[in-house]
């Protein structure tokens, strides 16, 4: 994948954790900007609403939408991706601008697994459907 950064390829690659034999359970809040800024232009932006409208009937894929109206959030500083394994301790890993950090302190984990499980969230279909027509026709 010439011109296509390292990080870009680990997400890629990290989508086949949702289809494989065993599948990953993926939990994901997304803030409702998202649904706005146009990174990529409009085919870019509908194919991306598409494929999070994919996973919509798969039991073990959650992708919500925090909307606008929820205010300030504890999100807000920057991405919190926890994960749980059967054998070991779960890890968490705080992503920001330039930096990430990853520790399996109890404290840590617990409180960033608070972050998004409580407060307004939206299923994404609804809301993507009602705000996404932006990027062309997608429901």
């Amino acid at each position: 994948m010439s011109g296509v950064s390292g990080t870009t390829v680990a997400r890629l690659a990290r989508q086949c954790l949702l289809v494989r034999d065993k599948p990953s359970v993926f939990w994901a809040v997304f803030g409702e900007e998202m649904l706005y800024r146009e990174i990529g232009g409009r085919e870019v932006m509908r194919n991306q609403l598409l494929r999070l409208l994919s996973y919509e009937r798969n039991p073990r894929v959650n992708v919500q939408v925090l909307p606008f109206t929820a205010g300030a959030h504890a999100g807000l500083m920057g991405s919190s991706d926890v994960f749980r394994f059967a054998s070991d301790p779960a890890i968490v890993y705080n992503e920001h601008y330039e930096t990430g950090h990853s520790t399996a302190n109890p404290d840590a984990v617990g409180s960033r697994s608070l972050r998004y499980c409580c407060g307004e969230t939206a299923r994404t279909p609804a809301v993507v459907c009602r705000r996404g027509p932006r990027w062309g026709r997608c429901c």
